[in-house]
């Protein structure tokens, strides 16, 4: 079986450490898995993966540039094969705030689906789902989710996001 690509984009190091969690817990349940960094990349043959985590962090409300130009330049690809985007904002945290008033955790949620809304307005790519991914991340399922994949693997099933594709 081919690996599966966790691709990321990010600025200050903490969506490098989710996309190796994430490609960690892969090779746990008995997938391949590479991880690349989007910024260091110039070509990706999406051809070589049986599917895609894009992983991308937020800054000043808009997700990484490289994370835009990839799925803009390989929306087609995506939208083919299993893929699942994992976005990374401290405003996600805001909103999943247990004390949090009424009124800001409106506008944590609202922050959270601007900034989603722009990058698949940005990008022409759309959501099949929507699912939390942990106290950071919101994880999308994009039209084919690795679900079925993980769920044949020896039939094993694990705790965190990757249960919950």
């Amino acid at each position: 079986m081919k690996p599966i690509g966790v691709f990321y984009a990010t600025r200050e190091g903490h969506t490098h450490k989710l996309a190796e969690r994430v490609a960690d817990d892969l090779r746990k349940r008995g997938f391949e898995a590479d991880v690349k960094n989007l910024r260091d990349q110039d070509a990706i043959n999406l051809s070589d993966y049986a599917g895609a985590i894009l992983a991308a962090s937020v800054h000043t409300g808009t997700h990484e540039p490289e994370m835009v130009a990839f799925v803009k330049q390989h929306r087609a690809e995506l939208e083919s094969m299993p893929s699942a985007f994992l976005s990374v904002t401290l405003s996600e945290v805001g909103a999943e705030r247990a004390n949090a008033t009424a009124e800001e955790h409106a506008r944590f949620v609202a922050d959270v689906q601007g900034m989603l809304n722009r990058f698949f307005e940005d990008t022409g790519l759309a959501p099949a789902a929507r699912q939390a991914g942990g106290r950071r991340a919101a994880l999308y399922q994009l039209p084919h989710p690795l679900r079925d994949a993980a769920h044949r693997q020896k039939g094993r099933s694990g705790d965190g996001y990757l249960a919950r594709l």
